[in-house]
């Protein structure tokens, strides 16, 4: 994974970080909606196919593994600004 590098010409240490905390909590944030968006059985039911919601529930699963991999890359990304940041 490449990182921004610090820099005089740059933009400043503090405002990446500030741009990766940002979007970290934005990533939280939209996990947090689409835990409260996970299929209800009582909602897939009526379809005639049995595997209406073990299929809803797989692609949720995929969009959450997803969206955690995104996450886990920000983090990283804030880790190392953060690890720059103290050794300069």
């Amino acid at each position: 994974m490449r990182f921004p590098i610090i820099h005089l010409n740059g933009t400043g240490h503090q405002e990446l970080l500030a741009q990766a905390e940002k979007t970290r909590r934005a990533i939280g944030a939209a996990m947090e909606a689409l835990i409260e968006m996970a299929p209800n059985g009582r909602d897939y039911y009526p379809d005639p196919d049995p595997r209406a919601f073990e299929e809803a529930r797989a692609e949720w699963n995929d969009r959450c593994q997803r969206l955690s991999k995104l996450g886990s890359e920000i983090c990283e990304i804030e880790g190392e600004i953060a690890r720059h940041g103290r050794r300069h």
